[in-house]
């Protein structure tokens, strides 16, 4: 399957109040801005739309509350820090993961390496947790 035509990105973010002044208007410049992006799109063009404003917070709520919850309150900080340290490595890796899969440009071949890269990480996470054997002790259980 080959990807035709241009690509468009839409991006959904909350209005702000100090970038337009009154709904009215809020409301016009996003109607014109909408039309301008969606005008030229022709037949085979792809539409990319990211709803990552409202998806985003609500994961890092979810788990910042699970990692207080889980970690022992003489620790917290640590964990807090191993928690964000190890999110930027895992953003700095995508990004470099992503910028060898599409170095020749976006392509089939592209995604079928960055997918091929995806299952075998994927697979060593399973079997990482299947092979950790502290995972089978009940809670409270003395080593």
């Amino acid at each position: 399957m080959q990807i035709t035509g241009g690509a468009v990105t839409l991006q959904f973010l909350p209005g702000r109040e100090d970038v337009c002044n009154g709904a009215e208007q809020e409301d016009a410049e996003r109607e014109t801005a909408l039309r301008k992006v969606l005008e030229p799109i022709r037949h085979g063009d792809v539409l990319v739309v990211s709803a990552q404003a409202a998806t985003a917070p609500a994961t890092t709520v979810g788990n910042q509350t699970a990692l207080d919850k889980a970690a022992p309150a003489d620790r917290i900080g640590t964990a807090s820090g191993l928690f964000r340290t190890f999110g930027y490595l895992g953003t700095i890796t995508s990004s470099v993961i992503g910028g060898i899969a599409f170095r020749d440009g976006v392509n089939d071949h592209g995604l079928h390496v960055l997918g091929v890269v995806l299952v075998v990480a994927g697979l060593a996470a399973l079997l990482l947790t299947v092979l950790d054997r502290s995972l089978m002790r009940p809670r409270g259980a003395v080593v």
